[in-house]
């Protein structure tokens, strides 16, 4: 998925661009200033999400979570993204930078679960978990 931020300040020119540009992947245009494309951004994730952990097949039933280490990660992902949701809700603007590390932090809790490790998330862990140099 990319997700380009400032919509309301692109020309009609500069989106049919970005739409050629963008095959490889899912775009959304969005505008953390009027809100809009937020929504699609959330339904995206959410698809995303149900193709990762499957559809619980609707209902009232939920998909089972046996591991406290995934429930664990799981919250914190979703807190992130609810603080991302309600933080536009609340101030009806959410700073970039603000945006960013909620939805970075979402990433990062699934990714501890997945397995997806990015090469900083490696150093970060060598260098606050062992004492290297001394």
């Amino acid at each position: 998925i990319t997700v380009m931020n400032k919509a309301d300040l692109f020309r009609d020119s500069w989106r049919s661009d970005a739409s050629e540009e963008a095959t490889a992947c899912e775009l959304v245009l969005a505008s953390c200033v009027t809100e809009g494309g937020l929504d699609d951004v959330l339904s995206i994730l959410v698809r995303a999400m149900q193709q990762v952990v499957g559809d619980s097949g609707g209902g009232d039933s939920e998909p089972v979570i046996t591991r406290a280490r995934h429930r664990r990660h799981i919250q914190a992902s979703v807190a992130a993204l609810t603080e991302f949701r309600d933080g536009f809700i609340r101030d009806g603007v959410l700073p970039l930078d603000m945006a960013t590390e909620e939805l970075r932090l979402a990433a990062s809790e699934l990714a501890e679960i997945t397995g997806s490790i990015q090469v900083e998330d490696i150093l970060d862990r060598i260098f606050n978990d062992f004492c290297i140099g001394k």
